[in-house]
């Protein structure tokens, strides 16, 4: 078991100075204790079961705090509790790494990111949001004669939403939060031979998204797949290494980065088609 805690503060001192004004900001941002607890209960040599629970902030950062006069009121730390379930596990003669974990954080002044009518940037607190999720990972590292695979999984599901946040006269309560998929899939595919032939491959699967409070408009779901191979070669002090890459092999049409609560559903910023890469990297050891 394990019990902690930390004391917290931090405060703004701002000064911005143009043409029309000067306008002098301090602000004191935080939440001053912050504990946490868990326990972890081994079952066996290999598996594992644990629980937490933790407090804490996270105070706006300079650009954000800066951006919030452009805002009807400055920023608020956002403050949340977090309470988290989780079975690590190992087994197939030791190599098969699996872990899940389940949580639901509770949060208060989240920030979100606006635009005005001049695509200016500024965040805002929005009042308290639910974020549940589920995470689960498997690792699993086998060699082949000469041939060592790395294959690694990881899935995540996520339901975050708004719980009390009202702008103006429109209600977002039960809405999603913006720019969180609800499923992402992740797979990489690592072999590596002792000839020095290398190749390493990683495929995303992300969900359709939110991209406004209101959820009226979303990204589409896409499937990103790279492909990097090459050859390895140590000689004495120099090691070298020669390789050819593709990024977006099934040439999707995705935004990557979207900018949510864009004024004039300006949303979008367009990704890359299929694209290549090579290059070649030598390194020299003096103390080898």
């Amino acid at each position: 078991m394990t019990l902690g805690g930390s004391l917290n503060k931090q405060q703004f001192n701002y000064n911005r100075i143009d043409i029309l004004n000067y306008t002098p900001i301090k602000n004191t941002s935080g939440k001053p204790i912050s504990p946490r607890i868990s326990a972890l209960k081994k079952i066996g040599k290999k598996n594992a079961i644990y629980l937490s629970y933790s407090e804490g902030f996270s105070a706006p950062t300079v650009q954000e705090f800066a951006s919030s006069i452009n805002a009807p009121k400055f920023l608020e730390a956002e403050i949340a509790n977090n309470i988290e379930f989780g079975i690590k596990s190992e087994n197939f003669l030791g190599k098969l790494q699996t872990e899940l974990s389940i949580y639901q954080m509770k949060m208060l002044n989240t920030i979100v990111r606006r635009t005005n009518e001049f695509n200016i940037e500024y965040f805002t607190n929005v009042g308290n949001t639910n974020q549940k999720g589920l995470e689960f990972s498997v690792n699993y590292p086998v060699k082949v004669n000469k041939l060592l695979i790395e294959l690694n999984s990881a899935l995540t599901l996520t339901n975050y939403y708004y719980v009390n946040y009202q702008q103006l006269n429109v209600n977002y309560n039960n809405n999603k939060i913006p720019s969180v998929s609800p499923i992402n899939q992740f797979y990489s595919l690592s072999l590596n031979h002792q000839n020095g032939l290398f190749l390493f491959s990683t495929l995303n699967n992300v969900g359709k998204s939110p991209l406004d409070d209101a959820n009226l408009f979303y990204n589409e779901s896409y499937k990103l797949l790279n492909v990097r191979c090459g050859y390895r070669l140590e000689r004495n002090k120099v090691s070298s290494k020669i390789f050819f890459g593709i990024e977006n092999l099934l040439n999707q049409k995705y935004s990557l980065g979207n900018d949510t609560n864009a004024f004039g559903n300006r949303f979008y910023n367009p990704s890359a088609p299929r694209n290549f890469n090579s290059g070649i990297q030598i390194q020299y050891f003096i103390n080898k």
